[in-house]
């Protein structure tokens, strides 16, 4: 007899055991009745509009720029801009024996211009005088912010010979007085050896150009890579006891390491500040004129938009905060180019290290990124809920309630990756927003709960 077994017992219990099981009604409902009213949290939204002001971003700094930048623009709505650039150069070889009686022969300054920046298209070819000056002031980690330097801080007298103009090409040549080549060849040993030594002698140069004429609006703003910029002297080479007579060469630069360099802004804007603008709100490269928020002001915004809807705005937990700044698009389409296309939140705060107000934008770029330009929307958007959650609580450091909306730039370790956010005080740019008094008025979207 063989053994077997017999699986239809088993199978028939196992649907029937389904089918009972299946038949089993849950309620789900079990247990709702014990977890209070106010504890069940509710996401809701909303919409507030929020005041503006215009304020100058003052003292704007130019630590260690990108660009040399020199130029001129007249602009209908903001006036005058102008900047200047203040830089030291030292010479390539340090170990040089003039010998005896040296005359110069010529002394050039070749620089090559990285790019222009225009409003207007047309404007990258008008005429512009380049003006070459000596520093009388030292530039050192003290002095490198906006109008730190004053007319008073370099010579009266350019050192060109003749006029220079530019057009916008690629570079701009300066053929410099042999008097200043004649104190370049005086250098001592010391001051020869040493760059400290030196620019303490020979402070620097400074550049400039016209100011444009009030009737007329527009001008340029050129950018020079400070590695770009090369001086040039050559002189007669004499020394008797070793019986030669020759011509040689020495070459000056900007060494980005061991140079100071700073960009000087003038701008005429300053009557448009306003605590209460009207139908426009205006935002200006450099530092001009800029959107300003007071966000003591937006929380008592947001205390009376919390006492009408029976909340405790110490309750309110934020999800998303979003900062919408409305435009119009405007009749030439190609205006737009003028709207920088990144802004965010900057506040002011003194620097030890520099004796100077430093402009930062705030932390939550890290998490979100800049503001970006929404042209389907006809907005600026920009995430800000964990700066609006500390505005909330009333949590901010005192220097984080006054708060500019500036363009902001971001620059990428090229060995780790990582993305470093700053305030871009080298854009001239222009946008013209909606004020607290337009249709579509600046506002902060919120997504939130209530805690219990």
């Amino acid at each position: 007899m063989s053994n077997r077994i017999n699986f239809q017992p088993v199978a028939t219990l196992l649907v029937t055991s389904a089918i009972i099981i299946s038949c089993i009604n849950v309620d789900k409902s079990v247990g709702e009745n014990l977890i209070p009213s106010d504890y069940d949290l509710k996401v809701a939204t909303a919409s507030v509009e929020i005041p503006l002001q215009m304020k100058m971003s003052d003292s704007l700094q130019s630590l260690f720029p990108n660009y040399l930048m020199v130029g001129e623009y007249n602009d209908p709505d903001f006036g005058r801009t102008s900047c200047g650039t203040a830089f030291q150069m030292i010479p390539t070889v340090t170990e040089n024996d003039f010998g005896d009686n040296p005359e110069p022969v010529y002394l050039r300054m070749e620089v090559a211009v990285d790019k222009t920046v225009f409003l207007n298209k047309g404007e990258g070819s008008i005429p512009q005088n380049i003006y070459l000056y000596a520093l009388k002031k030292d530039i050192d980690s003290t002095t490198l912010f906006n109008n730190s330097l004053s007319r008073d801080d370099y010579d009266i007298t350019p050192l060109n010979i003749g006029s220079t103009v530019y057009t916008g090409g690629d570079s701009i040549n300066i053929e410099i007085k042999l008097d200043y080549a004649r104190q370049l060849l005086s250098a001592t040993k010391e001051e020869r050896d040493s760059v400290s030594f030196f620019v303490k002698r020979f402070k620097g140069f400074f550049f400039s150009t016209d100011p444009v004429p009030s009737s007329i609006s527009g001008g340029r703003f050129n950018m020079i890579d400070p590695s770009s910029v090369y001086m040039e002297m050559k002189y007669r080479h004499v020394s008797a006891t070793d019986g030669i007579d020759k011509d040689s060469v020495l070459l000056y630069y900007i060494s980005t390491s061991e140079c100071f360099y700073t960009n000087i802004f003038s701008h005429s804007s300053k009557f448009l500040e306003t605590n209460d603008p009207q139908g426009k709100i205006l935002l200006e490269g450099m530092g001009g004129i800029k959107p300003f928020i007071d966000f003591k002001d937006v929380r008592q915004v947001f205390l009376t938009w919390a006492n009408q809807n029976n909340l405790d705005l110490n309750k309110v937990l934020i999800a998303k905060a979003e900062l919408i700044l409305p435009y119009e698009f405007p009749n030439n389409y190609t205006i737009m180019d003028q709207y920088p296309s990144s802004i965010y939140l900057a506040y002011k705060k003194y620097s030890d290290t520099y004796n100077s107000t430093i402009y930062y934008p705030v932390n939550d770029i890290y998490t979100v990124g800049a503001g970006t330009l929404n042209r389907s929307q006809y907005c600026y958007s920009m995430d800000i809920s964990t700066f609006f959650q500390h505005a909330l609580n009333n949590t901010l450091s005192d220097e984080k309630w006054q708060i500019w909306i500036n363009p902001i730039t971001q620059l990428t370790n090229s060995y780790t990756g990582a993305v470093s956010y700053y305030v871009d005080n080298q854009i001239y740019c222009k946008a013209t927003l909606n004020g607290p008094k337009s249709t579509r008025k600046p506002r902060i979207e919120i997504t939130y709960t209530v805690l219990p």
